[in-house]
């Protein structure tokens, strides 16, 4: 379950920002709570989309896939092949955060290693990804 999103691109008010930004001034330095909300703040001043996940809550393949900027059906398929694991609820799946976190994290490292060495292997400099390589990731 997303509890709350703010979409790409949504104009906030500089004077919204500016209160939380006092706010958080008020919190103490080592304080968990403000590393949190100066990394919000940054972003919505950035204009990126945030969305804050309750850690102990499932996730419908709705909210994976707007998590992951990809389109349901494509969550779906990544649950049938079981690179995502989820757990049926009734007719429903769902996907725990943890898990979710999992593959969000193998999905950016294998993202980032196909890129550097299609990088390598045009500049000459290492061999092409072997299928033995590809159906690792």
């Amino acid at each position: 379950m997303i509890t709350s999103t703010i979409e790409q691109g949504v104009a906030v008010a500089i004077s919204d920002v500016e209160q939380l930004a006092h706010a958080v001034d008020a919190l103490p330095e080592q304080s968990p709570l403000r590393a949190f909300v100066a990394d919000f703040l940054q972003a919505v001043t950035r204009g990126a989309g945030v969305a804050l996940v309750e850690q102990d809550k499932e996730l419908t393949p709705n909210d994976v896939a707007k998590l992951l900027n990809v389109s349901h059906p494509h969550v779906m398929k990544m649950i049938r092949v079981g690179a995502l694991k989820s757990h049926q609820t009734g007719a429903h799946n769902r996907v725990l955060y943890s898990d979710f976190v999992d593959f969000a994290k193998r999905r950016s490292g294998a993202s980032k290693y196909v890129a550097e060495t299609i990088a390598a292997a045009q500049s000459g400099s290492a061999p092409a990804l072997s299928d033995e390589a590809l159906d690792q990731l």
